[in-house]
Formats: structure tokens, sequence, C-alpha cells
């Protein structure tokens, strides 16, 4: 419900922001020319730009650690190309060509620095999965407990933290693992159903605590379970598929 109002809040601050400036545009006492409307048009690519950005991030449920560098990229990009703009209407430069280039050249920057951004991203997550894998009790392990003690599937218990008002910043990582289990075929016996349910436990007391990294453990242990399903699909016995 947070994450709800405050996407809905960062909405209705982008719409209005951009009904702002065009009223103020319209407003002017000089006569428009061609290029304040080209001025007017990047000033509105930016200000979409920076709202959408933050919205994509928000509605993804982006990691904390990765979110400051994004909004980092999109507040400056926005605030330089607007920046620009209003200078070339104040100006009442004619130089069309010249903003062109300089609102292209900025954009290709920030586009750039954003991609890096989320390589970079995406080689954390990969290295700290291997690490929690490393670290995990094995499935050999795992095996050789006790499973009468369980409690319920791996399906039901990913199902009912899917629907939890609680985790509704979490949809997308839990409905993979929906999936994933939903399709997990040939089906699960019991001593993989018992290493799973302790995978999920611990996601489970992930999503209930209030850690500063949170997300980044959330999806660490999400991408842990993933990649198990995925390497026992591709392992299974042909004559059990």
């Amino acid at each position: 419900m947070i994450q709800n109002n405050r996407t809905f809040a960062t909405a209705v601050t982008g719409i209005a922001l951009m009904a702002i400036t065009l009223f103020a545009f319209f407003s002017m006492a000089k006569a428009v020319t061609a290029m304040d409307f080209l001025a007017l048009f990047f000033i509105l690519f930016a200000e979409i730009g920076f709202f959408g950005g933050v919205l994509t991030i928000e509605k993804k449920g982006a990691q904390q650690l990765f979110r400051p560098g994004v909004y980092t990229i999109l507040g400056v990009y926005a605030i330089a190309s607007l920046a620009i703009s209003f200078l070339f209407i104040l100006i009442q430069a004619r130089e069309i060509q010249l903003l062109i280039i300089m609102q292209i050249v900025l954009l290709t920057i920030a586009s750039f620095t954003l991609l890096l951004l989320i390589n970079s991203n995406r080689s954390y997550l990969v290295q700290g999965t291997t690490a929690e894998t490393a670290n995990a009790p094995t499935l050999a392990v795992v095996m050789e407990a006790e499973t009468e003690q369980e409690t319920g599937t791996p399906l039901a218990k990913v199902f009912r933290m899917r629907n939890h008002p609680a985790n509704n910043g979490y949809e997308a990582e839990l409905e993979k693992l929906h999936a994933a289990l939903c399709y997990a075929d040939p089906p699960l016996n019991q001593r993989e159903k018992c290493y799973l349910n302790q995978k999920l436990q611990g996601l489970e007391t992930v999503l209930t605590g209030n850690d500063e990294d949170k997300s980044i453990r959330i999806a660490l242990k999400t991408n842990d379970i993933l990649m198990f399903l995925q390497e026992r699909k591709e392992t299974v016995p042909l004559d059990h598929k």
C-alpha cells in the first residue's frame, strides 16, 4: 500500500510539472519561435524521462543499493537538459542544430552511464548469489535430515508469501518462484521439497525483516532457488521427464 501511494504521488507530481511547464511556455510574453518549441520538446522529454524512470524503478522493486545511482543519473540528466533548454529560450538563440547536438550528447552520456550501472548491478547479484550458494547447506546434507517435520509444500509456501500484503514490493521475484515451482518437471520428490522448504524459510525470514539491504538479500535468495530449479531441470534423467 505504501509503495502504491508513493508511485501514485510520483505520477501525479510528474503530470503536474508537465502541465505547469506547458502553461508557463504558452504564457510567455514574447513571440514563440521554432527554437522555443524545440526547447519545449526537450524539456518535456527530460521530465518524462526522469519521472518515467523513477516509476519504472519503483514498480519493478529494484534493489535499494541500485536505486540511488539510477536516481542520480536521471536527476543529473534532467537538470542539465532543462538548463540547456531554458538557456536557449532565455537568450533567444537560433542555433537549432547546436541545441539538438547538445541534447543528443547529453542523452548519450546518461544512457551509457545507466547501462554501466545496470551491468555492474547484475554482476554484483551474480557474485552475491554464488557466495550465498557456497555458504548454504548442500542438498546432500538436507537429504539426510528428517522430513517428517515438513509443513506445507514449497509451492504453498511461495503462494502464501506472494499473496501476503506485506510483500507487495516483491511480487516480481515471488511470481518467478511460483511459476518455476508450478512447472517443475518431474514433480519434486520429498527430499527436494525438504531442501526447498529450508531455502524458502530463509527467504521468508528476510521478507519479514527490516534490514537496509533487504531487497538485495531477497534477490540473492530468489536467484539461488531459481538456479537450483534450473540445474535440477537440466540434470534429471531423461527417462524421468
